[in-house]
């Protein structure tokens, strides 16, 4: 069987808690690819979607970070992730490389408005 490709766009973001942002699985699996997120108190609607078919990404009540996999139907051991940082500041801005481990600084959001 051919390589499978499964890209999951944003590969990372920041959102207050019990807010939604889609994502997207770019891929060229016929199938499509099914959705999972970890920890479960998160959820992903559907959860399954076809090449570029937005899925939205629920925010629970926990702040945390989470982890949304898109995994290709047709061949499993293909899959790409996202890393969501959920916080219960609404007016914190965090920069989507926080999400993957960098460090860069944060700022309250009315700051960044305000320039």
């Amino acid at each position: 069987m051919a390589s499978i490709l499964v890209l999951v766009s944003p590969a990372g973001a920041a959102v207050a808690t019990e807010q939604k942002i889609a994502l997207t699985a770019i891929t060229d699996d016929r199938f499509g690819v099914r959705w999972s997120v970890s920890p479960a108190v998160a959820s992903i609607t559907p959860s399954s979607s076809y090449n570029q078919a937005a899925v939205i990404f629920t925010a629970p009540q926990e702040p945390g970070i989470y982890t949304a996999t898109a995994t290709s139907l047709s061949k499993p051991s293909q899959k790409s992730s996202a890393t969501i940082t959920v916080t219960d500041r609404a007016d914190l801005y965090i920069h989507p490389l926080v999400a993957r481990g960098r460090s860069v600084a944060r700022f309250p959001v009315r700051h960044l408005l305000s320039r």
